[in-house]
């Protein structure tokens, strides 16, 4: 995961959001803070396209945005800690979440694309990792807590 994985794109978020204000915000720090989005709006597109075919929340609290796209360097993603939930996120497990881990990639990374959407849903089954992530009160604690977790 540390791979594809910006240090920038590491933040904590302290006020209230919907999913789409979360969502817009992300995609803009990610193409403010990375030279690898070609397109942003193309970038917003997909999100939000891939959200209206059903949630991305996968439960125990966080949920995954996703998209592949043409106007991409390589893959990339964003993780957000909310201070408040998002109460309009649907999660199959009903629980609202608090981090959200938005990723994005190139129609030519499929297999990588796909092993980084298994490897984040299997890190964060881990009740321990999201639990150290949630303590955290400060985007820099966040980032040095997830950096530790994942081995840096």
């Amino acid at each position: 995961m540390l791979k594809y994985l910006d240090k920038n794109l590491i933040l904590k978020i302290d006020k209230k959001m919907n999913k789409e204000e979360v969502l817009n915000y992300m995609i803009n720090l990610i193409t403010e803070k990375t030279k690898l989005v070609n397109d942003k709006e193309s970038l917003r597109e997909k999100i939000f396209a891939r959200e209206s075919l059903g949630t991305t929340g996968i439960g125990r609290g966080v949920a995954v945005p996703h998209a592949r796209i043409e106007e991409i360097n390589d893959i990339i993603f964003s993780i957000a800690l909310m201070e408040y939930p998002i109460e309009d996120y649907l999660t199959p497990d009903s629980e609202i979440p608090k981090i959200i881990v938005l990723v994005a990639s190139p129609k030519s990374k499929n297999s990588e694309y796909l092993k980084l959407l298994s490897d984040i849903s299997r890190w964060f089954r881990v009740k321990e990792n999201r639990d150290n992530l949630i303590l955290a009160s400060t985007t820099e604690d966040l980032k040095e807590e997830l950096l530790s977790l994942l081995g840096e």
